[in-house]
C-alpha cells in the first residue's frame, strides 16, 4: 500500500482502493493509518467495479448504503465528457425522512443516516435520501453556463442528462476522485453556485425505470469488454 494512501482528512475519513486486478474497489469509512502502517477501519466493504454499485441491504462506505466509488468525477471527464450519474450530498434541513413508502430512503438507497431511521431530516419536500435530481430538459444550459468547450459546461450537460443522486447529508457537495483535482479547480465558481437552482426531482425513477425511464438523453457507457484476455 503506497504512503500515499490515507483517509480523506474529513470526519468520515474515507478511503478507497482499487486492487491489483482492477476488478474490485475496497471502500473504507473511518479508515486510519496505525502506528505499524497498516490500514484499519471498522466497515470495509468489497465492491465490483463492473457491477452497478447498488444493494439491497447496506453494503458500501455512504449514508444510503451503496458504492461511495459510483457517481465520482474521474480525471478527464470534465474535459472529455462525463457519461454517468453523480453522486450528490445534501443538507438534512433539505432531506425529508417521510417518503410515500414509510421508509426514509428511495431507490437506489436502502439506508438512511442516524442508524437507517433518518432521524436528522428536516426536510419538507420529495427529496429523499436516494433520490435522482436533474436540470429540466427544456433548460438552456449554455444561457447558464456558457458555450460547450468547457469543464463548468460539461458539469452541467451531465446534470441534465444523467442526473445526481443523493447518497449522503452534509453540504451541498458534488464528488471527484483526488486524480481529477486539478480539473475540479478549473470550474467556474459562478456557474458552481448558479447550477443548483436548476435541479429537480426525478419523481419516477425507480429500479425499473431508471432516470425516469424512456430513452436515455445520452447512451450509458459502454458495458466492459475483454481485450487481450482481461476486462476494459
Amino acid at each position: 500500500m503506497p504512503d500515499a494512501a490515507v483517509p480523506d482528512s474529513n470526519q468520515d475519513a474515507h478511503l478507497h482502493i482499487i486492487d491489483e486486478t482492477h476488478n474490485s474497489v475496497i471502500e473504507m469509512l473511518w479508515a486510519k493509518r496505525r502506528a505499524d502502517s497498516n490500514l484499519e477501519a471498522p466497515y470495509p466493504n468489497k465492491i465490483d467495479l463492473k457491477g452497478p454499485g447498488v444493494f439491497d441491504t447496506y453494503h458500501g462506505s455512504c449514508a444510503y448504503g451503496g458504492s461511495c466509488t459510483a457517481g465520482l468525477i474521474r480525471k478527464g471527464e470534465l474535459h472529455n465528457g462525463i457519461r454517468h450519474a453523480l453522486r450528490i450530498s445534501l443538507t438534512t434541513a433539505v432531506l425529508n425522512k417521510n417518503t410515500p413508502s414509510g421508509k426514509p430512503y428511495v431507490w437506489p438507497a436502502n439506508w438512511a443516516d442516524d442508524d437507517g431511521k433518518g432521524s436528522s431530516y428536516t426536510g419538507t419536500g420529495n427529496v429523499y435520501m436516494g433520490s435522482l435530481l436533474a436540470i429540466p430538459r427544456d433548460v438552456n444550459i449554455e444561457a447558464i453556463v456558457g458555450p460547450p468547450g468547457t469543464p463548468i459546461y460539461e458539469l452541467a450537460r451531465a446534470l441534465q442528462d444523467y442526473g445526481a443522486y443523493v447518497v449522503d447529508r452534509g453540504h451541498l457537495n458534488l464528488y471527484g476522485e483526488p486524480s481529477a483535482e486539478e480539473e475540479v479547480n478549473q470550474l467556474s465558481w459562478q456557474g458552481l453556485q448558479v447550477l443548483p437552482k436548476y435541479l429537480q426531482v426525478v419523481a419516477n425513477n425507480g429500479s425499473e425505470r431508471v432516470g425516469g425511464g424512456g430513452t436515455p438523453r445520452r447512451p450509458l457507457a459502454p458495458s466492459f469488454e475483454v481485450v487481450d484476455g482481461t476486462q476494459s
